[in-house]
């Protein structure tokens, strides 16, 4: 009758110890079942639409600009306003970035108000495109990497096309300064 009930015990033992939990630590260390966790899609950003939109690739060594707003008014309706730790540009206020030889990355905080919602933001650093945000997006994040960190006075804009065709008519324009100061 022992033999029985240790026979039935060990069992159920076997039976329910991976419903316990005990598989998953034999699934940790299996590195084909590792691999496959992994190799669930990373989630990002929702507002960028694509890879370059974190700065990635941006040099300013080559003088070529994909957007030149010299001379071009900013429209009436809508706004950019940056945030740093020093402030926002809102009523003329000046936001300082600061960094050392050893900062990898930075960034300054953005908000688009009164943009069109149907149509795609394009933003520019220095003439240089820095990305391009899904429509309606207003708030987010500027990353600054390699020479978007050295010292100076970086102007962004933000530019809305008529029929979302990059380069076409400018729909939505402006733009404002931020500084970079390394330490």
């Amino acid at each position: 009758m022992k033999k029985q009930i240790i026979t039935v015990l060990f069992t159920l033992f076997c039976i329910l110890l991976p419903a316990c939990g005990a598989g998953t630590a034999q699934a940790a260390a299996d590195p084909v079942q590792e691999e496959t966790v992994q190799e669930e899609p990373e989630q990002e950003e929702p507002v960028r639409e694509e890879e370059e939109a974190d700065g990635q690739g941006i040099s300013f060594a080559d003088p070529a600009l994909d957007f030149d707003g010299t001379g071009r008014a900013e429209t009436k309706e809508g706004a950019l306003i940056l945030y740093g730790s020093t402030g926002s540009s809102a009523d003329g206020g000046q936001v300082i970035v600061y960094a050392d030889e050893r900062t990898d990355s930075q960034s300054v905080r953005y908000a688009l108000k009164e943009f069109d919602a149907s149509l795609s933001t394009f933003l520019y650093i220095n003439g240089k495109r820095y990305g391009k945000l899904k429509p309606g997006t207003e708030e987010g994040k500027i990353v600054l990497k390699g020479d978007m960190l050295l010292s100076g006075i970086y102007t962004a804009e933000a530019v809305q096309f008529e029929g979302d065709e990059e380069n076409g008519t400018v729909r939505t324009l402006h733009r404002t300064d931020y500084e970079v100061v390394v330490k």
